[in-house]
């Protein structure tokens, strides 16, 4: 546990100093970590402590993730010098293609008709949303077992949940490189807001604030600037922007858990803590059983398994592999267990036990490490281009590393449609910016 807290607190502050740049990936994810992992050891509120055995499979995936970052840096530093010598010419490409404002419009107002529908039919009310997002929730649990038409499921899977995801991104992108356009603004607010009242979770939030804030980190003028803190009026503007940002975010992530619940710190300390339990007890829980890379990868699946099995009725059941390893994944979520005295939880098993499930400890060595590759492929091409589509693309792995401590995000389905729905809103719109947002006057 100590060895782990260290380790990730030094591999977290290394990369900050190497990349300048809080958001690159191994200070999210190491960082991270290491603060999971230092609350965890303190065991407050009866917190359980997890077996040292469970502190090495995270201290493994942390080490894992770092090995994987710098084989693509120390490749693409070694091999591909040219980049360097061609960073000029691509800061000053310019492509400067239309963006589809009326599409971006009306897939807006279709998620924000579905939310409408979906307060209707849960019956979530004026009263429910004043009373607090735990009396959301509550009327949610209810209504879980009410089914909705085939057809309004299928929109529902395909399309509604991925757009979530995709229209928050491109409204980062839109805002802080585009247009800022106020209608695209206002109806992807209202679309946050509305996620916040179905779901009666703070995930719609979270991804909103995390996104605004990251892609304006891509706004530093490092070209023109010897030092990174360097103050000019632009980069002030752009700082009290990330920061206004944050702080409207983290504000109103504190309502929201104190809607939730009186017990704001415990709540807030569990969701931080509590993962190393998690990640025990639930691996004792697969006995021999192995996914062989489908728990983590299931998103990339489950929409063809969704399709030969809803629409075009190949099957009738789900196949016993996938539905095993399904029902294993909603079980997490599904089942309350003990992290203490007078403690219960779900979900919050990690992305380690996702890797665990696949292959156990050389599940977390291979998936991390080509996480970690993954994600040094996708930071470095953003910083080097500034390209909107590559800074898109590095937003939903910065997803993905935040939102470790919950789950793996590519085992959701709306999740890899969202990203692929989001590079299809790109296609046409790709900017290789020079070190900074350039709006139309």
């Amino acid at each position: 546990m100590n060895i782990c807290i260290i380790s990730s607190t030094l591999f977290a502050i290394f990369a900050l100093l190497l990349e300048k740049n809080v958001f690159n990936p191994i200070t999210i994810f190491c960082g991270l970590w290491a603060i999971i992992v230092f609350l965890s050891s303190l065991n407050l509120y009866t917190l359980n402590i997890a077996s040292d055995e469970t502190y090495s499979w995270i201290l493994t995936g942390v080490i894992s993730f770092t090995i994987g970052y710098c084989v693509y840096k120390v490749g693409k530093t070694t091999f591909k010098i040219k980049d360097s010598s061609n960073l000029n010419l691509i800061q000053m490409k310019q492509k400067n293609k239309k963006i589809r404002y009326h599409l971006l419009y009306s897939l807006s107002i279709l998620c924000i008709i579905y939310i409408f529908y979906s307060m209707i039919k849960l019956g979530i009310s004026v009263t429910s949303i004043v009373a607090g997002l735990q009396a959301v929730g509550d009327t949610v649990s209810r209504q879980n077992g009410v089914d909705s038409s085939g057809l309004i499921n299928a929109i529902s899977f395909l399309i509604i949940n991925p757009l979530f995801l995709s229209l928050t991104v491109f409204e980062a992108i839109d805002y802080w490189f585009g247009n800022r356009d106020k209608k695209l603004l206002f109806f992807i607010i209202v679309m946050t807001v509305g996620r916040i009242f179905i779901s009666g979770g703070r995930q719609a939030l979270i991804q909103f604030t995390v996104v605004m804030v990251i892609c304006a980190s891509f706004t530093i003028n490092e070209s023109k600037t010897k030092h990174i803190f360097s103050i000019t009026k632009k980069s002030l503007i752009n700082k009290l922007g990330r920061i206004l940002v944050l702080a409207i975010g983290i504000g109103v992530f504190l309502l929201l858990t104190m809607s939730k619940t009186t017990a704001v710190l415990k709540t807030i300390y569990l969701d931080f803590a509590m993962q190393p339990v998690m990640l025990q007890t639930w691996t004792g829980q697969l006995g021999s059983q192995h996914a062989y890379g489908f728990a983590s990868l299931f998103g990339f699946v489950h929409p063809f398994i969704y399709i030969g099995k809803n629409l075009l009725q190949l099957f009738s059941n789900m196949p016993i592999f996938f539905s095993d390893i399904y029902s294993n994944i909603q079980n997490t979520f599904l089942d309350w267990v003990s992290i203490g005295t007078n403690l219960q939880a779900n979900a919050y098993t990690s992305i380690f036990w996702y890797l665990y499930y696949d292959g156990r400890i050389y599940g977390i060595i291979l998936g991390m490490f080509l996480l970690g590759y993954l994600s040094a492929k996708l930071y470095i091409k953003a910083m080097l281009t500034r390209n909107v589509k590559a800074i898109a693309n590095y937003l939903i792995i910065a997803l993905t590393l935040i939102y470790s401590f919950t789950d793996m995000e590519f085992y959701k389905a709306s999740f890899i449609l969202g990203w692929l729905y989001l590079n299809l809103l790109l296609l046409r719109t790709e900017r290789s910016m020079e070190w900074g947002p350039q709006r139309k006057q």
